[in-house]
Formats: structure tokens, sequence, C-alpha cells
């Protein structure tokens, strides 16, 4: 018997270690902050804050780089 995953709902905050990302889309940028809503496989939407500077050193990256 399998254990039914938690849905989550979009913009919630987990703690929990993420795994499969497929990526994400700026919502809005406040400053030098910008909010991300980060599409995740097993634990849905999560939205978080990313400096501008953290964006722009991850831009066009991938997980195998």
């Amino acid at each position: 018997m399998t254990k039914a995953k938690k849905q989550l709902k979009p913009g919630a905050e987990v703690d929990a270690p993420r795994h499969h990302v497929y990526g994400g889309v700026i919502k809005k940028i406040k400053g030098r902050v910008a909010y991300v809503d980060i599409y995740e496989a097993t634990e849905g939407t999560i939205t978080r804050r990313f400096s501008l500077g953290d964006l722009e050193a991850v831009r066009g990256k991938t997980a195998s780089d």
C-alpha cells in the first residue's frame, strides 16, 4: 500500500528538500528581490524570493551545469 502525497496549494511555503524542479516563472520584482513561482513535480508550486543577483548567476544554467 502506498501513501498518498499531500497536495500543496499554489504559493505554499515548505522547508522540505526539493527534487524534480521543472522550472520557474518570475511573478514580480520589488527592488532587488524577485518573487518566483517554482514548478516542482512532487511538491506543487512554491513561491520563493530570490535576489536579482542570484537569478543573474543561474540564468541559462541547467541542472547538469
